[in-house]
């Protein structure tokens, strides 16, 4: 299983299957949650700008 599921229904308590997560592991796990998205979400803002910056080199060209 993949560990970000398994972190995930652990968090959730969407299966019996795992442990419950505990209140210290739910404390951690808050702001590495919040850290990871915002790095994603910043490495989403980079791709879009660099699409962008290509996307107009091309366009003045002359191609």
């Amino acid at each position: 299983m993949n560990p970000a599921f398994w972190l995930l229904a652990r968090v959730r308590r969407a299966t019996e299957q795992y442990w419950r997560v505990t209140e210290q592991e739910e404390q951690y796990v808050g702001p590495v949650e919040a850290g990871a998205a915002d790095r994603v979400e910043r490495a989403l803002v980079i791709a879009s700008q660099q699409r962008t910056l290509i996307s107009r080199s091309k366009c003045g060209s002359g191609r």
